[in-house]
């Protein structure tokens, strides 16, 4: 039922949809496939951590993959699967002007619509109370929006670009064993 069974699914380095994305993310999930397997053991190790864990969803806004099935992800960690115990926090990269057509057009809206549904607390309230509690915000420790233009004018390079960005969020995730990602979340919270 996740799938109409006469649907060509893109070839390998193919665009997938976003809706087929969903599609598949949640059949392998509510499957207990391989993805509840691996949700599973991460939240184990995360559990069993003898630190103040703190899990980070890092992913593109744009695009059609990870953008189409963070939510539901981040939703599978915080809510069931670690309980709401540790924080989760998002961290979405904005598409750059230089980036293919149909990853900066635009058609990033769907994921920013349903991001806000989850973060703005009022509209949360509300979809929670059609669908119920699993629909809490899942971001617990919050979520954070990375622009990459400024980025983008200063190197000219869409690799150079993506990889400064990138050096950049696992460089303020992991200085100081997280200690700055830490002492932002207690202030912002």
């Amino acid at each position: 039922p996740w799938l109409p069974g006469d649907l060509q699914l893109p070839a390998p380095g193919e665009r997938f949809s976003r809706a087929v994305a969903k599609a598949i993310y949640g059949s392998e999930y509510y499957q207990n496939r391989e993805i509840t397997k691996a949700l599973d053991e991460f939240a184990e190790g995360i559990l069993a951590s003898d630190k103040t864990p703190l899990v980070v969803v890092a992913f593109s806004l744009g695009g059609a993959v990870g953008s189409g099935v963070v939510v539901e992800l981040a939703r599978h960690l915080s809510n069931i699967k670690l309980g709401r115990r540790p924080w989760v926090v998002g961290i979405g990269v904005l598409p750059s002007a230089a980036d293919a057509p149909e990853i900066a057009d635009g058609s990033f809206f769907p994921v920013i619509n349903e991001l806000d549904c989850m973060i703005d607390t009022e509209k949360n309230n509300g979809v929670m109370a059609v669908w119920g509690d699993l629909y809490k915000n899942p971001f617990t420790g919050g979520f954070f929006a990375v622009p990459q233009d400024d980025v983008q004018q200063i190197t000219g390079d869409l690799a150079q670009t993506h990889a400064r960005v990138d050096a950049g969020i696992a460089g303020f995730l992991t200085s100081g064993g997280g200690v700055h990602l830490y002492e932002t979340l207690k202030a912002l919270n």
